[in-house]
């Protein structure tokens, strides 16, 4: 372009162009953008810094707390599991001492189990087990196989070191002694036995013999002498269902005399009085009688607080005085035995006995008229 034209061109502009050239404010795009942008990084900033004081819904409870709150769950599962065979051993300690606390230790005192076939009590001087093996505890007898109190089934019984040994009358030919010592799952505890036996001392062959031998003295000795002693003669029936629960509380001192070598009266013994267990009551009478009704509540000698029956000490007592004849003995074919028996003073009675394999049982007792 010429330079006069160029000057034209410059020089032509209006004052109106060149002022609102100097004075105005021509927008920026990207300014209103920033602010925008400064204002949303403000909110967020706020977010997140009021984030942990604002209530969680239940969504976010799902989510977030469970994490937390399962490992210290799991923690105390932990620890409550493995805290709990910590303190179940002192349980069963715990254990032996209730039937005491029941019965005032009248049932765990005559507590029976079977080892070897033969009858056993826990002494009451040893209710408490022994956490070692007793300096006594001699070789192993056997296991308990039958049992008043389930824990003892299956528990090893062994021989007591010098005591007396019973080898008389042994099931399967099998000697025990008179002291035990029993290894429970609480401890050692210490029994003792007066040679009683599960099955009878005594079969129908022994009574076939002694009728075939004229043995008199062995006839009365055994079978009506511990009746007629223990002054016991005057109670007569003709069917054990006739006794009255008096008669039979009487009857149980003279049976604990029979089908055993030593008496277990002692074990009653108890401040001058014997103090029977109902559970032991019942089982002197059903090894010896059939047929009865037992029902001790009734009774004077009953003592509910201890579930037993409490009678004098005389009441096991002999009148050593009694005097026996054996007029007749005659058996059946019923392994049953009748006995014609007179005393010293005239009365005449007959006893009526049959034999099992576990004892004899006296069907009838009473008294003839001359």
């Amino acid at each position: 372009m010429k330079q006069e034209k160029l000057l034209e061109a410059l020089t032509g502009v209006g004052d109106d162009l060149l002022e609102l050239a100097q004075n105005k404010r021509f927008p920026n795009p990207w300014r209103r953008w920033g602010k925008i942008a400064a204002c949303l990084a403000l909110v967020l900033c706020l977010t997140a810094l009021a984030l942990p004081y604002l209530p969680m819904g239940c969504g976010s409870a799902k989510s977030e707390a469970p994490m937390a709150d399962t490992s210290g769950a799991n923690e105390k599962a932990d620890v409550t599991e493995e805290a709990a065979p910590a303190e179940t051993p002192e349980l069963p300690a715990e254990e032996p001492e209730a039937p005491v606390e029941n019965d005032g230790g009248v049932e765990k005192t005559m507590t029976k189990f079977v080892v070897c076939g033969t009858y056993y009590y826990l002494q009451p001087q040893y209710a408490t087990s022994l956490d070692e093996p007793p300096e006594e505890l001699g070789e192993e007898l056997g296991t308990v196989t039958s049992a008043a109190l389930p824990e003892l089934l299956g528990c090893t019984v062994y021989k007591e070191q010098n005591s007396a040994v019973f080898d008389r009358y042994a099931v399967d030919g099998q000697a025990v002694t008179q002291n035990v010592w029993v290894r429970t799952a609480d401890g050692y505890v210490r029994a003792v036995t007066a040679n009683e036996k599960i099955v009878s001392r005594y079969t129908f062959a022994d009574v076939e013999q002694a009728v075939e031998d004229e043995d008199a003295d062995w006839l009365l000795e055994t079978f009506v002498r511990p009746l007629e002693e223990h002054g016991r003669g005057e109670i007569q029936f003709a069917d054990a269902s006739q006794l009255t629960a008096d008669q039979l509380n009487r009857l149980v001192p003279a049976f604990a005399a029979m089908n055993m070598g030593v008496t277990v009266v002692d074990h009653w013994a108890e401040d001058g009085q014997l103090v029977i267990p109902v559970s032991d009551v019942r089982f002197r009478l059903e090894r010896f009688l059939t047929g009865f009704t037992y029902e001790p509540e009734g009774t004077e000698a009953y003592d509910p607080a201890r579930n037993a029956v409490i009678l004098p000490r005389e009441a096991a007592d002999l009148d050593e005085s009694v005097q026996l004849t054996l007029e007749d003995a005659v058996l059946s074919d019923a392994n049953t035995l009748c006995l014609t028996v007179s005393r010293q003073d005239g009365v005449r009675r007959e006893y009526v006995i049959r034999f099992d394999t576990d004892s004899w049982r006296y069907l009838q007792i009473r008294e003839i008229a001359e």
